[in-house]
């Protein structure tokens, strides 16, 4: 019995003189393990799609098959019944067979972190297994780079399809008021362990060197994303949302100034707004991204939870006043709640609208709000009881080990719950030209 297929696998790949592979899903994580098989190694893979292998690693094993002229196959299962395998089939230098079979798909979770079950295999049971394989093996087609073109936008599609429901499935199982607990970093996530250490609360109001310095090292590794995802905004539809022109205003300061000298630095965020063009439509003084509404990724650490968070940020009265503003006159257009509505359900019940108060938060989580009315009567909060005086949010926080924040996802999250607030972003942002 086995409960963590990664260790397994590693010890007899460099035994192997043959590998056959058939998984319903592929990261590249599997991918990287299979890449220590010996060089002459015969291998075949069988992948399906059904679940999101992503477009990359159709392209890598399929440049891997034209280098080594066949050498090493791969093959896509193309019938209409669904394809779930998990089997992992070696044949040693000896000329034993072992094989790995269970529920473990060729992802960084199925074969070291999830729950997981796989036994093995030896003798005859391996050639049952073999002959298993080749059925399917011939059943299934070989696949070119305009087939991984086209594979891309309904990938692009399932993925934020597979988010919103795992967002509504997270909803149900959501732990209010949870206690403060120091975080633990897992190996393996995009943001480590120092990233949270340097944003923690005792450090909040920290201005000594040492200190400063760690929380620059949270702003490079920020910026690290920031330079992974943004030349691919446009594979994702984000096609009119812009970086801050001044290099420096990427992110926000890592460190205190003379206007936050008194403000705790409990988090560092990266963020995106308004192009240069639409900025030009604006007085001067408010031709900067942070002083309209963006989308953000925040790396957070406050004395209640350390948290990633998306967020669709609309701001402060005195930053984002015309947003505001903008997005309470279009209630008057009947449809506009309805639009509005159906974009926050796409986003999953995970995601929240907050009132930012020191004291009371106000929270309106999307799987609470029973129809467009119930909506409108909160959002219309904003002027008739704040007055627009308190931050406005629409996100959704994570814990700092979820997996879609690993080192191999974080880049696909990051760009898919933007792409779901990016529909938002449009349709309550301020247009000037149009008032």
């Amino acid at each position: 019995m086995i409960t963590q297929l990664a260790d397994e696998l590693k010890a007899v790949i460099p035994k192997a003189k043959a590998a056959y592979i058939a998984v319903a899903l592929m990261k590249q994580y599997g991918l990287d393990i299979f890449k220590k098989l010996p060089e002459n190694c015969i291998q075949r893979f069988l992948i399906g799609i059904d679940l999101p292998t992503p477009p990359s690693i159709l392209s890598d094993l399929l440049n891997k098959q034209v280098e080594t002229k066949k050498r090493i196959e791969v093959k896509l299962h193309n019938t209409q019944s669904t394809y779930h395998p998990k089997v992992y089939l070696f044949e040693l230098q000896d000329g034993e067979y072992v094989a790995f079979i269970g529920s473990a798909n060729a992802t960084k979770g199925g074969l070291t972190t999830n729950i997981e079950l796989s036994i093995a295999l030896h003798g005859k049971d391996c050639e049952k297994i073999k002959d298993w394989f080749d059925v399917q093996y011939r059943a299934a087609e070989f696949y070119n780079n305009e087939f991984i073109e086209r594979y891309k936008l309904t990938y692009q599609r399932n993925r934020i399809l597979r988010s919103t429901q795992t967002s509504n499935l997270k909803a149900m199982n959501r732990v209010e008021d949870t206690p403060y607990v120091y975080p633990l970093i897992n190996e393996g996530q995009f943001f480590i362990q120092s990233d949270f250490d340097a944003l923690a609360p005792k450090f909040h109001f920290d201005k000594t060197d040492s200190i400063k310095g760690k929380r620059k090292e949270v702003q490079k590794h920020i910026l690290n994303l920031h330079d992974a995802i943004y030349d691919r905004f446009s594979e994702f539809g984000l096609t009119n949302i812009s970086k801050h022109h001044n290099k420096a205003n990427i992110t926000s300061l890592p460190n205190h100034n003379g206007r936050t000298k008194s403000n705790r630095k409990e988090a560092i965020w990266l963020h995106y707004g308004k192009t240069d063009e639409e900025l030009a439509l604006y007085p001067e003084e408010q031709q900067s991204v942070s002083y309209h509404v963006r989308l953000q990724l925040i790396v957070r650490h406050s004395k209640e939870r350390a948290s990633i968070g998306i967020w669709l940020y609309l701001g402060k009265s005195h930053s984002s006043l015309d947003d505001r503003k903008w997005l309470i006159d279009q209630f008057k257009n009947d449809s506009f709640e309805d639009v509005l509505l159906a974009h926050l359900l796409a986003l999953g019940g995970s995601y929240w609208i907050w009132f930012v108060d020191e004291n009371v938060d106000d929270f309106l989580y999307v799987s609470e709000i029973k129809d467009a009315k119930d909506l409108r009567r909160f959002l219309l909060k904003d002027k008739e009881v704040y007055g627009f005086s308190k931050e406005l949010i629409i996100g959704r926080d994570y814990d700092p080990n979820d997996p879609a924040f690993s080192r191999d996802e974080i880049e696909e999250t990051v760009l898919v719950e933007f792409s779901k607030l990016y529909k938002i972003y449009n349709l309550v942002k301020h247009n000037p030209s149009s008032t």
